[in-house]
């Protein structure tokens, strides 16, 4: 009963949203009702989010939705209210409504207006620009601690060692340039291989509120090591370390605005994580730590998710998840996107934690204390 009056009244909010210039058609709607699978209808603030996600479209559109929401959700028994378009450059005088009335109304930060989804592919050039760098030198440290965190595993070469296996080859070697006596035994060991860092940074609209910090991290996780990969995602995934390694900021954020279209686009996670496992499966190794930035706001194939992810953790040495999401108070990861990669992660944090000094030492050291490192 309760779902049929929810189905019927999200109905009706779509037609409201359609009368008040929303761009409002069958694929948003059918958007809309999978999300809302995926949430407690029960609980407003993740049955707002889920609509504001899969209808807004304009980041310029959300102030008018969140009041259209509050209006039409908090008095179920009035006339349904027709609000004057923000764009028609209306007052509060005459009836309508500026974005800073509607804010006041609505009691939401700007900071919450972006959690948008769309799964559109939208690709356009853009201009960016990387102010500061304030972090540059916390980042650079904390990616190559990073890279150090999990045990070196043995290469294919060997190196001399007092308490390693008996390495034959090198004492019949020896044994020649004497007397060809091989009581000398020689041992030798592994050399440790070099551990490979691979850094995915999602870079679709619902990101757009983090920008800055995600170029700042692009560039400096770019330059901070030769072994690592960076790449960014949103609909398809683009690898961008072989494009601004050695370049200064100034040229690096030009780079990104020329060659990385789909910043702002959709989200496609396991689709984008398919094609990492298709194009570039030689940098999945177990010598491998895998870094994934995203918010985890994913609507499409879960099941695809679930299997790119998995054989991805069964490749690599490891998966660590930062979540800008997660550095808000009371975060759970409840997310369709969140919730199905949890079981593979080692570890799940705020992004926050990579531009603190001591942000990535204080997860390493919770991973060992639970035996994760």
């Amino acid at each position: 009963m309760i779902a049929s009056t929810i189905k019927r009244r999200v109905v009706d909010f779509c037609t409201l949203l359609r009368a008040n210039g929303f761009s409002i058609g069958m694929s948003e709607a059918i958007d809309c009702a999978s999300a809302l699978k995926y949430i407690d209808i029960l609980d407003r603030e993740a049955f707002r989010q889920a609509l504001m996600c899969t209808l807004v479209k304009k980041a310029d559109q959300i102030p008018l939705f969140l009041y259209l929401f509050e209006s039409f959700f908090s008095n179920p028994n009035k006339e349904n209210p027709q609000i004057p378009l923000l764009n028609q450059g209306t007052t509060s005088s005459s009836g309508g409504y500026t974005p800073s009335t509607l804010l006041q109304r609505t009691q939401i930060s700007a900071q919450n207006w972006f959690k948008a989804y769309s799964p559109n592919h939208l690709e356009s050039e853009r201009h960016m620009a990387l102010e500061g760098l304030k972090h540059r030198y916390v980042v650079r440290r904390n990616i190559r601690t990073l890279e150090r965190a999990y045990p070196k595993l043995g290469g294919r070469r060997r190196r001399p060692s007092v308490k390693g296996e008996v390495d034959l080859r090198s004492t019949l070697r020896s044994s020649l340039k004497g007397s060809g006596d091989l009581r000398g035994l020689r041992r030798s060991e592994r050399k440790p291989a070099k551990n490979r860092l691979l850094v995915l940074v999602d870079v679709s609209g619902s990101m757009n509120s983090t920008t800055q910090s995600l170029l700042e991290l692009v560039y400096v996780a770019s330059n901070a090591t030769h072994t690592s990969s960076v790449f960014c995602f949103s609909t398809t995934i683009r690898r961008m370390d072989n494009l601004i390694r050695g370049k200064t900021p100034q040229g690096a954020a030009r780079v990104i605005g020329l060659q990385l279209s789909i910043w702002g686009s959709g989200t496609r996670i396991g689709d984008s994580l398919r094609s990492l496992l298709s194009e570039f499966s030689r940098l999945l190794d177990p010598s491998t730590l895998v870094v994934i930035i995203s918010d985890g706001w994913d609507l499409g194939d879960v099941g695809g998710l679930r299997e790119s992810i998995s054989e991805i953790r069964a490749r690599v040495g490891g998966i660590l998840w930062f979540n800008p999401l997660a550095d808000t108070e009371g975060y759970q990861p409840l997310t369709a996107g969140i919730s199905t990669v949890l079981p593979y992660l080692d570890a799940l944090a705020g992004l926050s934690c990579l531009f603190e000094p001591r942000g990535v030492r204080r997860i390493l050291a919770g991973m060992r204390a639970s035996g994760g490192v």
